[in-house]
């Protein structure tokens, strides 16, 4: 069978880009293992795709990490319900964006159009340096503080 590039193949240097780095802990056990996990899902979709894998390859790493992503979210979600986090819109509405950034990927990628590595990143980036960095510790202090 015929193997297809559907992800573009561009410079195999950036896998440290994809490595979850233990500064990148908000401090929640389950939540932390979930990012992590998110990131290993990202890396195996940037592996598949450098290397040229079969379309439904690739195709099931992104749908993997697109289903991750939305379970991780309604962990999320649910934990702050519980605990009366007074950021929940805001933070409901940051998980859908970034949920639209994952379901942008897929729709490209079931038009036929390649999907860099930089859209991957671009959407790693976004998640952690605002997202994780910012918007999941100010979540986990909240809940440590109204314990």
């Amino acid at each position: 069978m015929k193997k297809d590039v559907f992800l573009s193949r561009e410079d195999e240097d950036i896998s440290r880009c994809f490595d979850w780095k233990e500064d990148m802990r908000c401090g929640d056990p389950d939540i932390d293992a979930d990012h992590q996990h998110i990131f290993e899902l990202a890396q195996h979709l940037r592996s598949v795709s450098i290397r040229g894998r079969e379309r439904i390859v690739v195709g099931k790493a992104l749908i993997d990490l697109m289903d991750y992503a939305h379970s991780h979210f309604q962990r999320e979600e649910a934990l702050m319900q519980s605990s009366a986090y007074p950021m929940l819109e805001e933070h409901r509405m940051e998980h859908a964006a970034l949920l639209e950034l994952i379901h942008e990927l897929h729709r490209d990628f079931m038009d036929g159009k390649a999907i860099g590595r930089a859209d991957v990143w671009r959407l790693l980036s976004r998640w952690v340096q605002h997202h994780v960095l910012s918007t999941d510790r100010a979540l986990v202090l909240f809940v440590r503080q109204s314990r």
